[in-house]
């Protein structure tokens, strides 16, 4: 197994760490107190609180005449809140449900209180053994034109101030599952600038239903002038000089499972002001390696795994380490080992240790509980249990409360304390407004501070420590480190120049004017009187990808790499030159999305015969929705000889060995192997969950004049009467033909149209495209 816990890291898509707009349509309330709350469970008479204009019974036909509630669907609960995210007034929240043979059913909307307003509208609805179609019924061009349909139905009074987003297009992909839901949304315009903190969103499922809906519009916004003193023709010169890459050392996992480091270059996609020409920086958005860490030097050596440590020293050890109150009682220690690549020797051992304050049965009692690392006698976590920590301060206890400044010089001394060996390697990340807030403007007890590991000034992506500190005493009730035994370089190897990594970075982005809110992330939620002192939005340069691929730019090589498995890639759409008007074009274009064929020199070789591990992959690709590497530990044991686990084909085929696809007949798969029709016919069946009664003796009559030198009779009888598969010549199975990557591509194409119709049931998982 292996471990990772990332604590507010960054994730890396195309190689930025991604970040950006305010949350366009966020379907989550602002917390509101049990007083500001109206709930039923079934419906009663209006029970109205004095600031809504529109009663709760009244927003109910208001909702029932805008969607459709079908009669089954009974309300189970309503709630009224006075403050909303997602316009400017309260909203009431309704919940109908269905209950049918032990399946839920749920359809939850909230209108505006104020205005009737439809403001959001999400669709559960888990029927019986509901009919999925592949390919879907609604492809996107139709999805669009219904949505556009409803746009200009249920919002009338703003259809001509919105804009379609297109960036969905761009990254759009035809669907390999019938059950897809396309996301589609419109900006609100403001003086011809997008402005996307606000706008209308549909998703639109394949048979062409609205299943969700959100409408978020401020009409009290207020907007900066809509000329930017740094022009178009300008920015991307001003972006360059103002937000240059960094290097971060990430974790990559090779075929066969063992994981290593990789020195990557990123780069932020902070805004950029259009009036002032300087980065917006949220506080969630910085260069780690520009942190400055605790010390200059290590105050102690780092651990190296020796002999283990015993439970009495592990309890010796975290009571060293952290305030153990006299009179504590040791509960009975916990010992956990389990394999993990981050560990020095490959395997993570944990002493788990827990004291209680208080009598067992007493509610107030308290319990401490700390972590020790059984290899290196390191602290791994401590934690002070105790409900009161969960409760705002008092006005009074504002007042007293320590301040930020020292609440970090707390953290500090701790972590010099607990993590000495690391502490020329640890940087405390500047807290944000939230981070101390409850909502509602009262403030928490505790302060969270995020610490980064940097290691001779560059960032690592996996490696960090949290620590909370109690505003009123200034001491640590909660830590926890996830400082990894990986081999990080001493000196970085040479890298490429800092402009081409940029460009390179940038080249899959332009630069859009649009307007910006920086202010409403955190006050939105942590401030009552936040709406009362806004600065109008102001006009910044955002980044618009026109593709997002799970990679990242190598610094010492200038190569794009796969981010899971460090092979080198091409990003973005691939572009293949030999399958034009080629009769499987659809089909083979298909299977070049989900990369489930490769392609090499901009060619697919559509003709030529596709060997039994391409075919694999292909199959297990396309069973998992697309873009699917399946992981192994590098404990796995190969199940064929000459597929080894440091094989790029070793996922795909251990995935269809735990699948039932392949058998273990046979020590050798043969992954070069040219692959036939009878094998191809026997996957699929597989695949499909029929071999065994493909197996049955007399069960299929094969109608081929070829029947005789058929040896999978059953198989060949499945796929030729579903469609699958065709007969050569007219009346030909033809099964030692070998198959080309084309006659494979329309193979799976007629497997997925296929494979739903096989279904007992519904399919569960619903696939956004």
């Amino acid at each position: 197994m292996k471990a990772s816990r990332v604590a507010g890291t960054l994730g890396l898509t195309a190689a930025l760490v991604l970040t950006g707009t305010l949350p366009a349509f966020g379907a989550v309330s602002n917390p509101v107190s049990e007083k500001q709350v109206v709930t039923s469970t079934v419906e009663k008479p209006d029970s109205n609180p004095v600031m809504a204009k529109i009663s709760k019974d009244a927003a109910i036909k208001l909702v029932k005449a805008l969607v459709d509630i079908p009669v089954d669907f009974k309300l189970t609960n309503s709630r009224y809140e006075p403050t909303g995210w997602q316009t400017d007034n309260g909203s009431w929240n309704l919940n109908f449900e269905r209950i049918v043979k032990e399946r839920y059913s749920s359809i939850n909307v909230a209108v505006d209180a104020e205005t009737g307003k439809l403001i959001s509208y999400y669709l559960n609805n888990n029927e019986l053994d509901k009919k999925v179609t592949y390919p879907p019924k609604v492809d996107l061009l139709k999805a669009k034109e219904i949505a556009n349909q409803l746009l200009l139905k249920m919002n009338p009074d703003v259809a001509a101030s919105v804009v379609y987003n297109d960036s969905y297009d761009k990254l759009f992909r035809v669907p390999l599952q019938g059950q897809v839901r396309y996301s589609l949304r419109f900006d609100r315009s403001v003086n011809g600038v997008k402005y996307p903190a606000d706008g209308i969103s549909f998703e639109i499922d394949g048979d062409g239903q609205m299943v969700s809906y959100n409408y978020s519009w401020h009409v009290s916004r207020k907007f900066a002038s809509a000329v930017p003193v740094i022009k178009q023709d300008q920015a991307l010169d001003t972006y360059k000089v103002k937000n240059k890459p960094f290097l971060q050392y990430i974790v990559v996992t090779p075929p066969g499972g063992k994981s290593q480091i990789a020195l990557s270059y990123s780069l932020l996609t902070n805004p950029l002001d259009a009036a002032t020409g300087e980065m917006i920086s949220p506080y969630y958005m910085f260069n780690p390696g520009s942190l400055k860490t605790i010390t200059e030097k290590p105050l102690a050596a780092k651990p190296v795994a020796g002999k283990d440590i015993t439970e009495d020293q592990a309890v010796a050890i975290a009571k060293k380490l952290v305030v153990i109150p006299a009179g504590a009682v040791l509960q009975n220690p916990g010992f956990t080992e389990y394999q993990d690549t981050a560990s020095i020797d490959g395997t993570r051992a944990t002493w788990e240790i827990s004291w209680r304050v208080g009598k067992e049965n007493d509610k107030d009692k308290v319990y401490y509980r700390a972590a020790v690392n059984a290899k290196t006698g390191e602290l791994v976590s401590y934690s002070y249990d105790n409900q009161k920590l969960w409760q705002p301060l008092t006005t009074a206890e504002e007042k007293i409360r320590i301040t930020d400044e020292k609440a970090q010089l707390a953290v500090e001394e701790f972590l010099k304390k607990v993590l000495p060996q690391y502490s020329n390697e640890l940087a405390i990340v500047k807290p944000s407004i939230s981070n101390s807030k409850f909502g509602m403007g009262s403030t928490s007890r505790t302060m969270y501070f995020d610490v980064r590991r940097i290691i001779g000034g560059i960032s690592t992506e996996m490696d960090s420590v949290s620590v909370s500190i109690d505003l009123l005493k200034g001491t640590v009730v909660n830590y926890y480190s996830n400082i990894s035994a990986y081999k990080y370089p001493t000196v970085p190897n040479k890298t490429i120049e800092l402009a081409k990594a940029q460009d390179l970075l940038l080249a899959p982005y332009t630069l859009e004017l649009q307007y910006y809110d920086d202010q409403i992330n955190d006050r939105v939620y942590f401030d009552s009187n936040y709406k009362k002192d806004l600065a109008p939005a102001k006009l910044a340069y955002m980044l618009q990808a026109s593709y997002y691929d799970n990679v990242y730019l190598d610094a010492e090589t200038g190569n794009w790499r796969k981010r899971d498995t460090g092979e080198v890639t091409i990003p973005g759409k691939v572009v293949v030159t030999d399958i034009a008007e080629h009769p499987a074009q659809r089909e083979l274009q298909l299977m070049v999305d989900y990369q489930a064929l490769d392609v090499k020199d901009g060619k697919v070789n559509p003709e030529q015969v596709i060997t039994r591990g391409e075919f694999i992959k292909m199959l297990v690709i396309t069973l998992n929705g697309g873009n699917y590497y399946p992981y192994f530990s590098s404990e796995r044991s190969n199940s064929y000889k000459d597929v080894k686990n440091d094989s790029a084909l070793f996922g795909y085929v251990e995935s269809a060995v735990d699948a039932g696809i392949l058998d273990r007949s046979s020590e050798v798969l043969d992954p070069d192997g040219k692959m036939n029709r009878e094998e191809m016919a026997q996957l699929i069946v597989r695949a499909l969950g029929f071999d065994k009664l493909a197996n049955q003796a007399g069960l299929f009559n094969l109608d081929t004049m070829d029947a005789g030198a058929v040896k999978l009779k059953g198989q060949a009888a499945i796929v030729l009467s579903l469609g699958i598969m065709s007969k050569s010549n007219g009346s030909y199975f033809m099964p030692a033909n070998e198959v080309t990557r084309a006659e494979a591509a329309v193979a799976f194409f007629h497997f997925l149209e296929v494979r739903p119709t096989m279904q007992s049931s519904s399919l569960q998982n619903n696939y956004r495209y």
